[in-house]
């Protein structure tokens, strides 16, 4: 990692958030370490502003604000919503449901 510098590493991040803008629509962070913020206050101002309005921040109190921006179906029960499945479950129904529809390989169904 030392043989990074700072010139190759913006131009790295402002090529993927151009090349793939949409590969990422929305991130959830619940309840961030100060260990993150601080992260965040270095990474932010490098970011375009369409990439830093995806983050969202939920802090102590997520629970309650979390099914404004995500379906309760889709939020596993500790965290308050509906959600039964396991991380590895949900991949696995939703891989599934991409490939009958066509949309994880690019088919029609």
């Amino acid at each position: 990692m030392s043989n990074i510098d700072s010139k190759w590493a913006l131009t790295v991040m402002d090529f993927v958030q151009n090349s793939y803008p949409e590969r990422l629509s929305m991130v959830l962070l619940l309840h961030a370490p100060t260990a993150f913020w601080v992260l965040w206050k270095i990474l932010k101002p490098f970011l375009a502003e369409r990439t830093r309005n995806k983050f969202n921040f939920l802090g102590k109190d997520f629970a309650t604000k979390l099914p404004d921006v995500m379906d309760p179906a889709h939020i596993p029960t500790n965290l308050g919503g509906k959600s039964t499945l396991t991380p590895q479950a949900w991949v696995q129904q939703e891989l599934a449901s991409a490939d009958r529809t066509g949309a994880a390989t690019g088919r029609a169904s």
